[in-house]
C-alpha cells in the first residue's frame, strides 16, 4: 500500500490522499469565489477609458522608442563610414 506524506508526521494512503486534495482544490476555488466577490469591478465606461489611456501610451512609447533609434543609427553610421 502506497503511503503519502502531506506534513510531518502526517500519511495518508492513496485514496486519502486524493480526498485531502479534493478538499484542498475545493477549499481554494471557494475562497477564490469569495474574493472575487468583494472585487470592484469598473464600470464600461472607466474600461474604456483605461484601454484608450493604454493604446495612446504604447504609441507614445513606439513613437520614442523609433525616434531614438534613428538618431542612434544615423550617429553609429556617421562614426563608422
Amino acid at each position: 500500500m502506497l503511503q503519502v506524506r502531506v506534513l510531518p508526521g502526517l500519511r495518508l494512503s492513496e485514496k486519502e490522499y486524493k480526498l485531502y486534495m479534493f478538499q484542498k482544490t475545493g477549499n481554494f476555488l471557494q475562497q477564490t469565489k469569495e474574493e472575487l466577490a468583494k472585487v470592484t469591478w469598473p464600470t464600461w465606461n472607466e474600461l474604456w477609458q483605461a484601454t484608450v489611456v493604454v493604446i495612446i501610451a504604447t504609441f507614445i512609447t513606439a513613437f520614442f522608442i523609433a525616434v531614438c533609434d534613428f538618431f542612434i543609427s544615423n550617429l553609429i553610421r556617421l562614426l563608422i563610414g
